[in-house]
Protein backbone atom coordinates (compact mmCIF):
# COMPACT_ATOMS: atom_id res chain seq x y z
CA UNK A 1 0.00 0.00 0.00
CA UNK A 2 1.58 3.56 -0.68
CA UNK A 3 1.21 5.89 1.47
CA UNK A 4 1.25 9.15 -0.31
CA UNK A 5 -1.95 10.89 -0.54
CA UNK A 6 -3.84 11.25 -3.88
CA UNK A 7 -3.99 14.38 -5.72
CA UNK A 8 -6.98 15.70 -7.26
CA UNK A 9 -6.26 17.82 -10.62
CA UNK A 10 -6.20 21.75 -10.40
CA UNK A 11 -9.47 22.77 -12.10
CA UNK A 12 -10.72 26.63 -13.09
CA UNK A 13 -14.40 27.02 -13.48
CA UNK A 14 -15.72 30.41 -15.09
CA UNK A 15 -17.92 32.25 -13.38
CA UNK A 16 -17.85 35.56 -14.97
CA UNK A 17 -16.74 36.51 -18.44
CA UNK A 18 -17.08 40.31 -19.80
CA UNK A 19 -16.09 42.24 -22.32
CA UNK A 20 -12.83 43.60 -19.69
CA UNK A 21 -12.53 41.13 -16.82
CA UNK A 22 -13.05 37.25 -16.24
CA UNK A 23 -14.03 36.12 -12.70
CA UNK A 24 -12.96 32.47 -12.13
CA UNK A 25 -12.33 30.28 -9.26
CA UNK A 26 -8.82 28.00 -9.58
CA UNK A 27 -9.37 25.05 -7.27
CA UNK A 28 -7.68 21.95 -5.76
CA UNK A 29 -4.39 24.08 -5.79
CA UNK A 30 -1.52 25.75 -3.95
CA UNK A 31 -0.50 29.32 -3.77
CA UNK A 32 2.68 28.68 -5.76
CA UNK A 33 0.15 27.63 -8.71
CA UNK A 34 -2.07 30.69 -7.71
CA UNK A 35 0.78 32.46 -7.28
CA UNK A 36 1.98 31.84 -11.03
CA UNK A 37 -0.78 32.37 -12.95
CA UNK A 38 -1.34 35.91 -11.27
CA UNK A 39 1.55 36.93 -12.44
CA UNK A 40 1.18 35.42 -15.87
CA UNK A 41 -1.88 37.65 -16.70
CA UNK A 42 -0.41 40.53 -14.96
CA UNK A 43 2.77 40.26 -17.21
CA UNK A 44 0.74 40.00 -20.59
CA UNK A 45 -2.35 42.45 -19.69
CA UNK A 46 -1.50 45.65 -21.47
CA UNK A 47 -1.30 48.56 -20.02
CA UNK A 48 -0.18 52.00 -20.22
CA UNK A 49 2.20 54.24 -17.78
CA UNK A 50 4.56 57.16 -17.85
CA UNK A 51 7.45 56.01 -18.87
CA UNK A 52 9.79 58.98 -19.13
CA UNK A 53 9.22 62.64 -17.60
CA UNK A 54 11.82 65.48 -18.18
CA UNK A 55 11.50 68.43 -15.29
CA UNK A 56 12.44 71.65 -16.69
CA UNK A 57 12.77 73.53 -12.92
CA UNK A 58 11.67 72.17 -9.97
CA UNK A 59 11.27 75.00 -6.81
CA UNK A 60 9.15 72.13 -4.46
CA UNK A 61 10.85 70.19 -1.81
CA UNK A 62 10.81 67.05 -3.38
CA UNK A 63 13.31 65.69 -5.73
CA UNK A 64 12.76 65.05 -9.79
CA UNK A 65 13.36 61.12 -9.56
CA UNK A 66 10.68 61.15 -6.43
CA UNK A 67 8.28 63.35 -8.63
CA UNK A 68 8.80 60.67 -11.89
CA UNK A 69 8.48 57.52 -9.81
CA UNK A 70 5.39 59.22 -8.55
CA UNK A 71 3.94 59.92 -11.88
CA UNK A 72 5.00 56.55 -13.11
CA UNK A 73 2.25 55.31 -10.62
CA UNK A 74 -0.67 56.72 -11.93
CA UNK A 75 -3.21 54.29 -13.08
CA UNK A 76 -4.01 55.54 -16.91
CA UNK A 77 -7.38 54.63 -18.22
CA UNK A 78 -6.83 54.00 -22.41
CA UNK A 79 -9.95 52.87 -24.92
CA UNK A 80 -6.68 52.29 -27.78
CA UNK A 81 -4.79 50.25 -25.67
CA UNK A 82 -4.70 47.19 -28.26
CA UNK A 83 -3.54 49.96 -31.00
CA UNK A 84 -0.59 50.81 -29.43
CA UNK A 85 2.81 48.47 -30.06
CA UNK A 86 5.19 47.16 -27.16
CA UNK A 87 8.56 49.02 -27.38
CA UNK A 88 10.08 45.81 -28.03
CA UNK A 89 8.43 45.63 -31.30
CA UNK A 90 8.28 49.21 -32.49
CA UNK A 91 11.16 49.34 -35.15
CA UNK A 92 13.05 53.47 -34.71
CA UNK A 93 12.88 55.20 -37.70
CA UNK A 94 15.51 57.72 -39.61
CA UNK A 95 14.84 60.75 -36.82
CA UNK A 96 15.68 59.30 -33.38
CA UNK A 97 13.78 61.52 -31.93
CA UNK A 98 10.30 61.13 -32.90
CA UNK A 99 9.25 57.68 -32.11
CA UNK A 100 7.09 55.43 -34.44
CA UNK A 101 3.34 55.79 -34.80
CA UNK A 102 1.44 54.01 -31.63
CA UNK A 103 4.60 53.41 -29.91
CA UNK A 104 4.91 56.52 -27.61
CA UNK A 105 2.41 58.84 -26.44
CA UNK A 106 3.29 62.87 -25.27
CA UNK A 107 1.31 64.80 -22.82
CA UNK A 108 3.21 68.52 -21.86
CA UNK A 109 2.03 70.05 -18.63
CA UNK A 110 2.96 73.46 -17.30
CA UNK A 111 2.19 73.84 -13.97
CA UNK A 112 3.22 76.42 -11.39
CA UNK A 113 1.86 77.25 -8.15
CA UNK A 114 0.40 80.56 -7.30
CA UNK A 115 1.16 82.06 -3.87
CA UNK A 116 -1.66 84.11 -2.75
CA UNK A 117 -1.36 86.65 0.26
CA UNK A 118 -3.82 86.49 3.06
CA UNK A 119 -6.64 88.83 3.37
Amino acid sequence: MSTRKREKAPYVSNLEFKKDSLTFVLGDTDTAMANSLRRVMMAEVPTMAIDLVEIEQNTSPLHDEYLSHRLGLIPLLSHDVDEYRYNRVCVPRLLPSIPPLFCSYFVYFHLFHMILPFS
